[in-house]
């Protein structure tokens, strides 16, 4: 038996997102890799709520240019899909 998965990733400008604004502290944008990210940003931003803040201050550099005009993805997608019908 297989199981199939596909369809389109989200990724953010700056990987993810994490913060305080506007009274809500937020964790989110994790660029598929939710499971594990989403588990270690929930444990900062709780440190952060106790009032130990381990976000402050740290630069969220972006993306490198190749990501912003990703004309190589279709590429990809076909040559992984060649290597499933290959098996």
């Amino acid at each position: 038996m297989s199981i199939e998965f596909c369809g389109l990733v989200d990724i953010t400008k700056d990987r993810f997102r994490a913060g305080f604004h506007h009274g809500v502290w937020y964790a989110m944008g994790y660029c598929g890799h939710g499971a594990k990210l989403s588990t270690h940003l929930g444990m900062l931003a709780a440190d952060a709520i106790l009032g130990r803040n381990p976000m402050k201050g740290l630069d969220w550099p972006s993306v490198p240019e190749a990501l912003r005009n990703p004309w190589f993805l279709p590429l990809v997608g076909m040559y992984y899909k060649v290597l499933d019908s290959v098996g």
